[in-house]
């Protein structure tokens, strides 16, 4: 074995690291956030898209403020709860802007989203 090759399973170590570039932000990331930043980043758009790509067993789609409040805590913002504000641990994986070709808002990555991705998603062999 040379110095480039491992015995694990390169992809899996990959993919562990960007979830631990989301729980050393200081606190725990709701899997829903995890699972929108990677649809996002997959080129899933809208949170219309996004709901019916995180649908049930029973082809419900997640509920659009469930897909809301993932979204907001991706762009960096405070959500309030239980009467305060909760500051959010990002500075923006995600933002949102008008859609070119609908209605529709579009999510997209920010520079630090693109980051993680190219960090922990797109391994090329040596």
């Amino acid at each position: 074995m040379n110095m480039t090759e491992t015995k694990f399973n390169v992809r899996s170590r990959l993919f562990a690291g960007l979830l631990s570039e989301f729980r050393k932000k200081g606190r725990v990331i709701p899997l829903q956030a995890v699972e929108v930043f990677l649809l996002v980043a997959s080129g899933v758009d809208t949170v219309k898209e996004l709901g019916i790509a995180m649908a049930d067993d029973d082809g419900n789609p997640l509920h659009v403020s469930s897909v809301h409040r993932a979204v907001s805590f991706l762009r960096g913002r405070d959500v309030y709860r239980k009467g305060k504000f909760i500051k959010s641990p990002f500075d923006g994986y995600l933002q949102v802007r008008e859609h070119p070709h609908t209605r529709a808002f579009q999510i997209v990555l920010t520079a630090e989203g693109k980051s993680l991705v190219k960090s922990y998603l797109s391994y090329k062999r040596i």
